[in-house]
């Protein structure tokens, strides 16, 4: 899928946008009411931090996963705003969210995005890659969310099992 600047007119639109939740760290605390957690780990083969934290942070586990992916930072960096589509056209479904932390240390690289209005969920998902005593690299998907979408709360169950699969997603491509 792409990689690409979000336009002028939508940049602006999403900066004006407060996100869809509050507060912000949520995914660091306990679990509100209402909301549920995820969290998946997968092992890289490769053993590169750096080369597999470029990566994650230019959107490329995203797009290998199946999203269109417009950003007003490539790479991201902290409040770099985003808009992912997932399906064909205008009848994708539009995903906008924000960074809200951005981790860069030598053995940890990641960031926590959170969701903005018109996302189908509330809350937040890090997505963090982390090198353990013996080298290796582990990338961890952990998102706190619930449903914002009428349609959404109507079918929790399955959004719980997309949001899962994604996430396996995502743990499947981070290191090609």
């Amino acid at each position: 899928m792409t990689i690409d600047h979000l336009p002028g007119d939508r940049a602006r639109h999403l900066a004006a946008q407060p996100l869809a939740y509050a507060p912000t760290g949520m995914i660091d605390g306990p679990t509100p009411p209402g909301f549920t957690r995820l969290q998946r780990s997968r092992a890289s083969t490769r053993r590169d931090l750096d080369a597999l934290g470029r990566d994650l942070l230019s959107w490329q586990v995203q797009a290998r996963s199946g999203f269109d992916v417009r950003a007003t930072d490539i790479p991201l960096r902290l409040g770099t705003d985003v808009e992912m589509r997932l399906g064909p056209g205008r009848l994708g479904l539009r995903i906008p969210c924000r960074v809200v932390e951005v981790v860069e240390e030598s053995d940890r690289v990641g960031f926590t995005y959170g969701t903005l209005p018109g996302h189908p969920e509330e809350g937040e998902e890090r997505l963090l890659l982390e090198r353990d005593a013996q080298g290796q690299v582990v990338m961890t998907v952990s998102a706190i969310s619930r449903p914002a979408m009428a349609v959404a709360r109507l079918v929790s169950p399955v959004v719980g099992l997309l949001q899962t699969a994604m996430a396996d997603r995502y743990l499947r491509v981070f290191d090609r």
